[in-house]
């Protein structure tokens, strides 16, 4: 039972096997092993945005997202560029219409972000999807450190569920600054599931 109520948007509540904890986060992100940046102080070049996800350990996902040079309204390419959890530099081209929040890999939801943030609507898909998956680790009694051993940045997952677990726990401990971020981000993958006509 939670004692007393969080509204400090940077702070997280998790219900671990019943009991309420918190867990202190970055301004920028949800949980203490997940970071993405997508302000300038931290874009790479050119990047639309630029980020990086604590997988396990000191093992980081780490990606820049860049419009294709064929990018355009009927064909909306994303350049993703960065480093997979165990060092390998990856650069993908990710066709935003063939990303499903039901069944995507990180680099795809930076695609989305990167996506979203070119069309004026910035999103934090992969970093909020990163905390939910560290929270149901948690709440099936991991440690959250090492939440994410089995996931590479091409490892597709139900990447909402997640999301929603995680708005729905803020709900439940009065974090209401936090589940109405959460919300947004639903929101935004629930229009773009739309948009794609899933």
């Amino acid at each position: 039972m939670v004692n007393s109520v969080n509204t400090n948007p940077a702070m997280l509540w998790h219900s671990v096997n019943g009991q309420a904890s918190k867990s202190q986060t970055a301004n920028t992100a949800f949980g203490q092993s997940v970071s993405h940046g997508s302000h300038a102080g931290q874009l790479d070049g050119d990047a639309l945005i630029s980020g990086s996800i604590r997988m396990h350990g000191s093992s980081w996902l780490t990606a820049s997202v860049f419009k294709a040079d064929d990018f355009s309204a009927n064909n909306p390419i994303m350049r993703v560029v960065g480093t997979d959890t165990d060092g390998t530099p990856f650069e993908e081209f990710i066709n935003i219409n063939n990303v499903d929040p039901r069944s995507a890999s990180f680099i795809e939801l930076f695609a989305l972000d990167g996506y979203n943030a070119a069309n004026g609507n910035p999103t934090k898909i992969a970093s909020s999807a990163a905390a939910g998956l560290q929270s149901q680790n948690i709440a099936n009694g991991g440690c959250g450190v090492n939440w994410g051993e089995a996931i590479s940045a091409f490892t597709r997952l139900n990447m909402l569920a997640p999301v929603i677990h995680l708005m729905q726990l803020q709900q439940q401990h009065g974090n209401f600054d936090a589940f109405m971020h959460l919300q947004n981000i639903t929101d935004a993958m629930n229009r773009h599931i739309s948009r794609i006509g899933g």
